[in-house]
């Protein structure tokens, strides 16, 4: 069972939905991830046209119902490197990002 992350105003329903489209988006791309503090490295390796679709679609969902959140994107050779960091969180709302990664980016190796 899915559960929100902090400060997601999705409902139950609507993140198992979201969390559905990203895991079937996952079978089509390589992912490796590593905590850097508050905020995460997620290196997406693929078709980069369908990555960026992909990427355009999150960014703009997730500004509506996690905008605590912040996306970075840079452009590699063969994909894209995301940073995401949390806003403004601190204390015992501090934002779980593995949580986050397990939703966002289900497939993603973390080390």
């Amino acid at each position: 069972m899915l559960t929100s992350f902090c400060g997601c105003s999705l409902s139950e329903a609507e993140l198992a939905r979201v969390a559905e489209r990203y895991r079937r988006a996952a079978d089509h791309y390589a992912a490796n991830a590593h905590l850097d503090g508050d905020s995460a490295v997620i290196e997406l390796h693929g078709d980069k046209p369908s990555l960026a679709a992909l990427l355009d679609e999150m960014i703009a969902r997730e500004a509506e119902c996690c905008p605590h959140l912040h996306f970075a994107i840079e452009e590699t050779g063969d994909g894209y490197q995301v940073t995401l960091s949390t806003r403004e969180m601190t204390g015992s709302e501090r934002f779980d990002l593995t949580g986050a990664l397990s939703t966002l980016f289900p497939t993603a190796s973390l080390g």
